[in-house]
């Protein structure tokens, strides 16, 4: 029977690799963590196929000391599903604070992806993302091209554009677009909360307001929440500027209102709820 390793930094997507790929019985599947785990499993394991879905860095012993077997790079986007819902993120000033609060805070294992749509130009969402990363037990990236969203992981819309969700290939995936002239700020979260709701029902979704000026996606998060979706916005005691929160709160649009440092315990416990 052939036997196929799993390489993975993440123990969230190892167990998905092994479920995926055990579950017709058809191979043997062993994991490990990085390239130097993987050396070691394969001096034992002997398996036919590497299968990767970790960064390069992280595979460097692999790749530099196993050149010589079969080795394939299959990426997550391939290989995993849709997940069962994705939480989207509105947040402009004061967003970098409350979004180290909010995020740090979120387990590893989060069922959902994490769309964060920041109002920030383009030279700084980049940098501010590979921050988050450091700070998370979830991966944080910045989006610059169409990305395939997965579990355990926070999408950062790249500055300088807009971001909206869509289906490439069946799979749900966060695409830049041009910034729409008819929107004031940017990345808009208006639009991505409108292309959301496009292709996800209301009860797959999850809408958080933060601090920020200005009302944008107040308007699609109200109407999320009419359509039986949950939305949580940021109290005016901890918001640096209660502008977007407000304005949900305002149209009716808040499930729940909450301190930021109440805000990740108010997503994990709803997912809990789900599972």
């Amino acid at each position: 029977m052939p036997k196929l390793l799993v390489v993975d930094d993440a123990a969230l997507m190892r167990k998905f690799f092994r479920d995926l790929f055990a579950e017709d019985g058809t191979c043997v599947v062993d994991s490990a963590r990085n390239g130097r785990d993987a050396l070691e499993q394969l001096q034992r394991f002997e398996g036919d196929v590497t299968a990767s879905a970790v960064s390069v860095s992280a595979m460097g012993d692999l790749t530099k000391q196993h050149t010589a077997s079969p080795l394939m790079h299959a990426t997550q986007a391939n290989a995993l599903g849709d997940p069962p819902g994705v939480i989207v993120i509105g947040v402009s000033t004061g967003g970098p604070r409350a979004l180290e609060k909010v995020l740090p805070a979120l387990p590893g294992d989060l069922a959902w992806p994490v769309v964060v749509v920041q109002h920030m130009p383009a030279m700084f969402t980049g940098p501010f993302a590979a921050r988050l990363d450091k700070l998370c037990r979830l991966r944080v990236q910045e989006v610059t091209s169409t990305t395939q969203l997965l579990p355990g992981n926070v999408y950062v819309a790249g500055g300088g554009a807009d971001a909206i969700l869509n289906r490439r290939g069946g799979r749900i995936c966060m695409a830049p677009r041009a910034e729409d002239p008819l929107q004031f700020w940017h990345p808009s979260v208006q639009l991505m909360m409108e292309s959301a709701m496009r292709i996800l029902p209301a009860d797959q979704l999850i809408g958080v307001m933060l601090t920020g000026m200005g009302n944008d996606g107040a308007d699609a998060m109200t109407t999320l929440k009419q359509q039986g979706g949950r939305t949580v916005a940021e109290s005016k005691t901890s918001a640096v500027v209660f502008g977007m929160p407000g304005e949900l709160v305002r149209r009716g649009g808040a499930t729940r209102i909450a301190d930021i440092n109440d805000v990740a315990g108010i997503l994990t416990r709803w997912l809990k709820c789900a599972d």
